[in-house]
């Protein structure tokens, strides 16, 4: 089933270059066509790999702000709401610091 519209794919993008080139050949458009395909695949990869880099770097604020609340919330539990305020001030300059 699936190699069916994988056919079907193609062919309907060999016809798609057939109606813009006209009759040039089925070799050629064959190759157009499977050109085509392995551009948007190259383009899909390097998607992919940005949106993986992208959310590498979301994972590591998101443990960042964790680690920062659990600092916070023992700061307080051992200094009061007085220490956990600076510690609060000093965990949202490095998150912004990671954002950048």
């Amino acid at each position: 089933m699936r190699l069916l519209k994988l056919a079907e794919n193609l062919e309907s993008r060999v016809e798609a270059l057939r109606g813009k080139f006209g009759e040039i050949g089925d070799a050629r458009l064959t190759v157009m066509a499977a050109i085509t395909v392995c551009d948007e695949l190259l383009d899909a990869g390097n998607r992919i790999r940005a949106l993986e880099e992208e959310l590498n770097t979301l994972r590591d604020v998101r443990a960042a702000a964790a680690d920062s609340a659990t600092k916070v919330a023992e700061s307080i539990l051992r200094g009061g709401v007085a220490g956990g305020k600076d510690f609060v001030a000093e965990g949202i300059r490095q998150l912004g610091a990671l954002a950048h």
